[in-house]
């Protein structure tokens, strides 16, 4: 039987960066649209945080934040083994392979987006729609 989950750095992590912000738990249920009751059992420690959870902390806290939170939580929830691929030994940084990696693109992906290129040169309006999408979207690039 597998010990229960705990995620005390992710919590210790995600508690810096409130702090930092001065943010609520108000504030960050509207960030995040996380429960406040899910988020306060997280935040004592009641409940561990999960996937489906992380990735809305991460889309609401700043950019610069996310690979903090990302790396606490792999810490958290991964085996020896598996953080000895993503984190080399005796370091804090993640391995530049893993850190690195984008997946491939198809020859139709390839183009299509060769195409959007394009047309958002093209058209001013499209790039402004465009990146407008992308910032909602959270990539603040």
């Amino acid at each position: 039987m597998e010990p229960p989950l705990k995620t005390p750095l992710t919590l210790a992590v995600l508690t810096n960066i409130c702090a930092d912000q001065n943010w609520t738990q108000s504030t960050l249920e509207k960030a995040t649209g996380i429960e406040r009751s899910t988020i306060s059992h997280h935040r004592s420690g009641e409940r561990p945080v999960r996937d489906k959870h992380l990735i809305k902390y991460l889309s609401a806290v700043p950019a610069s934040d996310r690979p903090r939170l990302l790396a606490a939580w792999l810490r958290d929830t991964q085996v020896p083994e598996t953080l000895d691929v993503i984190f080399p030994p005796g370091s804090n940084l993640m391995d530049a392979k893993v850190a690195d990696w984008q997946p491939s693109l198809s020859d139709t992906d390839r183009t299509a987006l060769e195409w959007l290129a394009s047309e958002m040169l093209r058209d001013s309006e499209l790039a402004d729609m465009i990146r407008t999408l992308i910032r909602r979207l959270g990539h603040t690039g």
